[in-house]
């Protein structure tokens, strides 16, 4: 449903830590992330670990997620 609604289109890194990851998804627009603000998402299966090259979702605990995502480097 983000990518359908280009959230992601506006989203700009605000935190890289070399060698471990890129920190995104906050949308530069506030109407577009007030929207998303508070809609934790569902959990999917695990079924790899943040290994290089990797894409996951920011989590504070089971079934969590927002809208940041990880990029593992």
């Amino acid at each position: 449903e983000l990518t359908k609604a280009s959230f992601w289109d506006e989203c700009r890194a605000f935190r890289v830590l070399p060698k471990f990851v890129i920190q995104l998804g906050i949308n530069g627009d506030p109407d577009v992330q007030k929207k998303w603000r508070g809609n934790a998402i569902k959990d999917d299966p695990v079924v790899h670990s943040n290994e290089r090259g990797t894409v996951s979702f920011a989590t504070s605990g089971s079934n969590t997620r927002t809208t940041q995502i990880f990029i593992n480097v």
